[in-house]
């Protein structure tokens, strides 16, 4: 049965990664928690899960939303333990590309998730339906991971890709969203068979000046992501991208069914944008 022994709630980044660090137990850390606690649960977890400490990330001032850079080469700055009810009534989060990321975060969850749930979080738990994590792809975010000694910038893509190579032993502190050239626009639309269930196929799309991106979620094991021309007819470009990967199916909606909806969730996606 998994117990946790340990718990600590450093003042620094630099004891958090020391924590971490440690190749003598299993140590994870905390932001949220909204994820990870129900996990610890042995009736969850699962008799051969082994959790011996976790880092809570509370103290580190890792929760904030600050625009740098200047006009036509700035970017917007994510606290990793900034919350998704935090980046939902952010001016600046509800300025960039038509508010995509703040409706995402809306549409992420129930009000006591968003209070508690991070966006470094939603990055590492890696679900290719969350509509969060697509607004961040399709908006071309990257990671600052820290390792102590040095910090890497990793895209959101390949974190998604692989987080445990992505990020190691250091840790998300930051995530950083260039600013969308004048005139975007940002827009999505998912399926689902309710309001309030998590999506079967969702999109997030950005018409900007020098062409569409879309980002598809539920058609893959990780977002796909498609850069498109204005020129290039939607519906067919999705359709032949969809068609070469292997879409999941489960009681909510079959491989078949995921390839049908696409085009037609993105095309929506767009109109909205």
């Amino acid at each position: 049965m998994p117990q946790v022994n340990e718990y600590h709630r450093p003042q620094t980044l630099q004891d958090a990664l020391r924590l971490l660090d440690r190749r003598d137990r299993v140590t994870v850390p905390l932001a949220g928690g909204s994820w990870l606690v129900p996990r610890l649960r042995p009736e969850v977890a699962g008799p051969d899960a082994a959790v011996d400490a976790v880092v809570d990330l509370a103290d580190l001032n890792l929760s904030y939303v600050a625009v740098a850079g200047e006009e036509g080469a700035a970017w917007l700055d994510l606290g990793a333990t900034t919350t998704l009810a935090d980046l939902a009534a952010d001016g600046h989060c509800r300025e960039l590309a038509g508010g995509l990321l703040a409706k995402a975060a809306l549409r992420e969850g129930p009000v006591n998730l968003r209070n508690a749930a991070t966006v470094g979080g939603c990055i590492v738990r890696a679900d290719a339906e969350s509509e969060l994590v697509l607004a961040l792809v399709v908006l071309h975010a990257r990671v600052t991971v820290d390792r102590g000694t040095r910090q890497d910038t990793v895209s959101v893509v390949d974190v998604l890709a692989d987080p445990a190579a992505a990020i190691g032993r250091g840790l998300i502190t930051q995530v950083r969203i260039p600013w969308p050239a004048a005139g975007s626009r940002g827009g999505s639309d998912r399926v689902s068979r309710t309001p309030s269930d998590a999506p079967i196929v969702a999109v997030a799309a950005l018409v900007a000046p020098e062409g569409i991106r879309i980002a598809l979620g539920g058609v893959a094991p990780q977002p796909l992501l498609l850069h498109l021309s204005q020129d290039d007819h939607l519906e067919p470009a999705v359709a032949a991208a969809v068609a070469a990967v292997d879409p999941p199916a489960d009681f909510r909606g079959s491989a078949e069914y995921r390839r049908a909806v696409a085009p037609v969730v993105a095309r929506r996606a767009v109109a909205r944008a």
